[in-house]
């Protein structure tokens, strides 16, 4: 998605057709007033994407004292559920300030056969990119880190009723919302300047909207080229995959 230049060439398209060049039969006053208002929108469209990637630089280095913290005594009616998850041993439900949430275990530090060993390093990214997507109005909302009974780490979201979704699993199943929402988490994502290793959503139950999860191996692109950009490569009816 070459943002710079496409700016440019519109820009440059109105301009000629305010003028005259493009467009003769239309008068000059109506034709400028398209343009201003084009303008405008263009304007408006550079300064959303200047927003998500001031989003993304002010927690891209995000202080440990600065990660928000949830006590997992304050979370009612928790449920433990053992996953098969190659990452995690499984997870918590319960309430949090009236809301559903889902505690996600981290297998930092836990010695458990049969489970990866994540890295700080793993543990923090996906800490820092919870913050970030739900900022973005991509994941779901992250209250923050807890530490479970076990002395785990937990990372704590809202439940979204919804079902998990791969990339590499046909998007057949999507909505037209949901299809929609796809496109627009692309977007967003080149826009802002982060890139994604792999690619899970939580597809909502309702077919209204997805929601990103499991962003351990997402990174942000230092230094910052709009011009550059990645694709999930997806149809409607086939199997997507990552591009860059």
């Amino acid at each position: 998605m070459r943002i710079s230049g496409s700016i440019h060439f519109i820009l440059s398209v109105i301009f000629f057709t305010c003028a005259g060049l493009f467009a003769p039969s239309v008068s000059y006053s109506n034709t400028c007033k398209e343009f201003y208002k084009k303008k405008s929108q263009i304007e408006n469209f550079k300064k959303m994407l200047e927003g998500y990637r001031s989003i993304v630089l002010r927690n891209a280095d995000l202080a440990i004292d600065k990660i928000p913290t949830v006590n997992f005594h304050n979370i009612k009616d928790t449920k433990f559920e053992k996953t098969d998850g190659k990452g995690n041993s499984g997870s918590y439900t319960g309430k949090l300030e009236h809301s559903d949430v889902f505690v996600k275990i981290s297998n930092f530090g836990n010695s458990n056969a049969g489970f990866a060993q994540r890295s700080l390093n793993n543990v923090y990214n996906e800490i820092k990119f919870a913050l970030i997507l739900y900022k973005l109005g991509l994941g779901p909302k992250f209250f923050g880190v807890t530490t479970t009974p076990n002395g785990s780490i937990g990372l704590v979201y809202e439940r979204i009723n919804g079902k998990p979704v791969q990339l590499i699993e046909s998007y057949t199943a999507l909505s037209d919302k949901q299809w929609e929402k796809l496109k627009v988490i692309e977007i967003i994502l080149n826009a802002s300047g982060i890139r994604p290793k792999d690619f899970s959503f939580i597809a909502d139950r309702n077919g209204s909207d997805l929601y990103i999860i499991d962003s351990e191996f997402y990174k942000i692109v230092f230094p910052y080229d709009p011009s550059i950009s990645f694709s999930f490569h997806a149809n409607r009816n086939g199997i997507g995959e990552i591009l860059d």
